[in-house]
């Protein structure tokens, strides 16, 4: 179905509705689906494929689709929302949140009297895929803060870890960004959708 907008006339992010672009406007050529100068609103949900045509772009309407098309270009504050074997790492745009990786591991209890090496092997390797969401999804360059949110204890022990490794393992990107790091109290990760 082909629309072409003439007067855009408004423009509504529905988030009760699944997270919803409303497009108002009026049609300035006639085809099978709307009559000329019927007023229609056009429905946009996310990763639903749309062209985009337009005679002529100028490069602050190029910048402007790329930014739209690539979140990472435009959220200058990331957050992970964890506990004990659920972390969610998020963008956070000055008009939405985009949850990029769900990290989800089974980590063994620990039991009393019993040794803690499998737990300890269990949350080393929760605190690496952290770690690989982080490198993969954040741009270190952009982002201005990380939060790191948890009930308990677990944000300060993954900050400890991450710069323990990062130091063994010589990843700068941790250690020339350890200031944006900040520490927050959350409720439980399971609450995210």
């Amino acid at each position: 179905m082909t629309y072409i907008f003439h007067s855009h006339t408004s423009t509504e992010l529905n988030t009760a509705q699944g997270s919803v672009l409303h497009l108002k406007g009026r049609n300035v050529e006639e085809n099978q689906f709307v009559k000329m100068g019927a007023y229609h609103t056009l429905d946009l949900t996310i990763d639903q494929k749309f062209t985009i045509t337009k005679s002529e772009w100028d490069s602050v309407a190029v910048m402007l689709v790329e930014q739209a098309a690539d979140p990472t270009q435009q959220a200058d504050l990331a957050a992970v929302i964890m506990h004990e074997g659920l972390a969610y790492v998020c963008l956070i745009t000055s008009t939405t949140t985009i949850v990029r990786a769900k990290i989800e591991m089974n980590i063994p209890r620990k039991r009393p009297g019993l040794p803690t090496a499998q737990h300890d092997k269990g949350v080393t390797r929760f605190f690496d895929q952290i770690m690989q969401a982080l490198e993969r999804h954040i741009r270190f360059d952009i982002v201005k803060c990380i939060i790191l949110a948890s009930p308990g204890f677990v944000r300060e022990q993954f900050l400890e870890y991450m710069l323990q490794t990062a130091t063994k393992q010589e990843k700068r990107v941790f250690l020339e960004n350890k200031g944006k790091f900040v520490l927050v109290h959350s409720c439980p990760a399971t609450s995210m959708p």
